[in-house]
């Protein structure tokens, strides 16, 4: 059954439950279409058998509904809808659609659209969801390029295996949870009384929280959907991921080789410079050195990575092991350049002959970036072609 329909006047798409419990009567004056194949539709009340839905005036238009959701995950999707159009930090977005598809054939709940076109999706998981399927769900709006963020039901997120948890904490920075207060009887086993667990929600509320990996208890717990606004810190803390995303798709465009904060800040979109200040945008760009997506350069500039074939990982465990001295904590530079010339290294190491060591010289000028690495790899390579021309003689 379809619960959506597009508003033929205003271009909006509208959920059916927005307009309970008379959806017919409040929608008899507008003109509706079909958002999947653009024929017209109409209300149908609802009734012993089925639910208030949308259906096609058209028989011939008639095709296959697959996005049936329960009366609870409509509720929180409108009203979660609804706060991100009113929050502070979210209500810049150009807008807030519903069931937006996406790249990997994967709909989501919502999709926020900033004017800029960075797009950011919410995703809401009212039931059990094993841990392996969350984590393809999350990698699939990676591949295509969009941040999300995962709401669950509060009382379902602290009685779930602790590995969800993690896998939840690596994501995002904090538990995204959603309080449902559910009419009386919702777990009634009388068959009779069955559609009291598909039942509209009498409040819902939205937080966010620290949880303890093992236990599940609330280490810290923030209410959002109070209306009082966030504090920019807590702005800064709850959505970086996105914020992350909006610096990876601003720092390549700079006309400059090595662009420090001001420089990225003056280039980035109104609506970025309104919520990250070049402070802020320089701890998002230690973050983002720590994970080895950008490179530290000459006076406190950054890029993108740029090494060919570079594994994050190698770069994350090489930063525990050679923690900067107490004295040199922004020494940033110097830590980049050190990794960089070990890299180039063990890619000589790895060079049988002349021929090879070549080709990775050839790299090393198509590549590199850093003018410190280029001149401490000079003697390296120097000494690694000597030695490879006396195997080479010797043989």
């Amino acid at each position: 059954m379809p619960w959506e329909a597009l508003d033929k006047e205003t271009e909006e798409i509208i959920h059916i439950h927005q307009f309970h419990p008379h959806p017919k009567v409040q929608l008899a004056d507008r003109s509706l279409l079909c958002p999947v194949c653009g024929e017209e539709v109409a209300v149908r009340r609802e009734s012993e058998r089925a639910q208030a839905h949308f259906y096609h005036t058209l028989k011939g238009a008639q095709h296959d509904w697959p996005y049936n959701e329960s009366r609870p995950h409509r509720a929180v999707k409108a009203a979660l809808q609804a706060w991100l159009k009113q929050d502070v930090f979210w209500r810049a977005a150009k807008a807030v659609y519903q069931e937006v598809p996406i790249q990997t054939n994967r709909r989501s709940d919502l999709m926020v659209l900033f004017p800029d076109g960075t797009r950011a999706a919410h995703e809401i998981q009212l039931q059990s969801l094993p841990t392996a399927a969350f984590e393809k769900r999350h990698q699939d709006y990676l591949q295509a390029g969009v941040p999300v963020f995962w709401w669950f039901r509060r009382r379902y997120i602290h009685a779930t295996k602790a590995d969800l948890r993690r896998a939840v904490v690596r994501c995002q920075p904090y538990h995204l949870l959603i309080t449902l207060a559910m009419p009386p009887n919702l777990h009634a086993p009388d068959r009779a009384h069955r559609r009291l667990r598909n039942r509209w929600p009498r409040k819902i509320e939205f937080g966010a929280a620290r949880l303890d990996y093992w236990s599940g208890q609330e280490d810290y717990y923030l209410p959002l959907n109070t209306g009082q606004p966030l504090t920019p810190e807590s702005a800064l803390s709850l959505w970086r991921p996105l914020l992350h995303h909006a610096l990876r798709q601003n720092l390549p465009a700079i006309p400059l080789d090595w662009p420090n904060r001001d420089d990225i800040h003056a280039h980035l979109h109104p609506v970025w410079q309104e919520r990250l200040s070049p402070q802020d945008i320089d701890t998002l760009l230690i973050e983002l050195w720590r994970a080895g997506e950008v490179v530290a350069g000459p006076n406190r500039g950054w890029t993108m990575h740029y090494l060919p074939r570079f594994d994050p990982q190698l770069w994350q465990r090489w930063l525990k092991r050679n923690p900067a001295p107490q004295n040199a904590e922004d020494d940033y530079l110097a830590r980049s350049v050190a990794w960089h010339v070990l890299w180039w290294t063990a890619r000589f190491k790895k060079c049988r002959s002349l021929t090879a060591l070549k080709q990775v010289g050839n790299q090393i000028a198509s590549f590199e970036r850093l003018p410190p690495v280029k001149d401490a790899l000079r003697p390296i390579y120097k000494q690694t072609a000597e030695r490879l021309s006396s195997v080479g003689n010797s043989k």
